[in-house]
């Protein structure tokens, strides 16, 4: 998988600011955070130099290997695991906050588990607790369709990346997008390709999954400067709460 070439580069392709500041403020009082996908950990550094407790949790082992890299302290810890397997881990409402940013939602195979990881998410916040979910506005991506995204080149690295849409069914959806990237290595001359399947989850139905598993008062903001979304973004960063209490019914006599 690319992401265990990119492990030791992460940082000069995906900097840890201005993610930090947009997490840090609408993060203010909740104190113990979960980073799912965290990467190279350095957003989860970032918020824990600034007081919150951080665990970070990542699929990748490299990923791992390397957030574990970064000066420790007795409130940031890392650990490879599933993010399906949240609840199971960390049990029932354990955590203050929840994020996972940097697309990593999308990484999931289809509606299905999005609604099992959504739900597990649900479970481990405590009453009251908060959940934010980045990921690219695939509403604009499939009404317009670019090939390229943009590249990132800086004095350390080239990172070139493409999209290829996958349509099918019987009324012609896109049922996936190959993302394609080429990262090339500029002190060395070294040069990583890899192609990896992603679900193009769209604003209309993360709304529906987060609504569906009991959260509320749902915001939509277009990037991590705090600007509202619109259609034409091409980010999308939802911010939700669970109830602070649970309002049990009467039950049918």
């Amino acid at each position: 998988m690319f992401y265990e070439q990119m492990a030791a580069h992460y940082q000069w392709i995906f900097p840890a600011m201005p993610k930090v500041p947009f997490l840090l403020k609408h993060f203010a009082h909740h104190p113990l955070l979960l980073d799912i996908g965290c990467s190279d950990g350095r957003v989860a550094q970032g918020l824990n130099e600034k007081g919150h407790s951080v665990i970070g949790i990542d699929l990748s082992e490299t990923m791992i290997q390397v957030a574990k890299t970064l000066p420790s302290t007795s409130a940031l810890h890392f650990l490879q695991l599933d993010m399906l397997k949240t609840p199971d881990h960390f049990g029932g409402e354990s955590a203050d906050g929840i994020y996972c940013i940097g697309n990593t939602f999308v990484h999931l195979p289809d509606l299905t588990a999005m609604e099992e990881a959504i739900s597990g998410f649900y479970k481990t916040l405590k009453p009251g607790g908060r959940l934010i979910v980045q990921i690219l506005n695939y509403a604009w991506y499939l009404d317009n369709r670019p090939r390229n995204l943009p590249l990132i080149d800086n004095e350390i690295v080239r990172f070139e990346r493409f999209y290829s849409y996958l349509w099918g069914g019987p009324d012609a959806t896109c049922t996936g997008v190959d993302f394609s990237t080429t990262l090339t290595i500029k002190a060395t001359g070294e040069m990583y390709s890899g192609t990896t399947r992603l679900f193009p989850l769209e604003k209309k139905d993360l709304e529906a999954l987060a609504l569906k598993v009991g959260f509320e008062a749902l915001e939509w903001y277009g990037d991590y400067t705090g600007a509202g979304y619109s259609p034409n973004s091409t980010t999308l960063l939802l911010v939700a709460d669970k109830p602070s209490s649970t309002i049990i019914k009467n039950p049918e006599k």
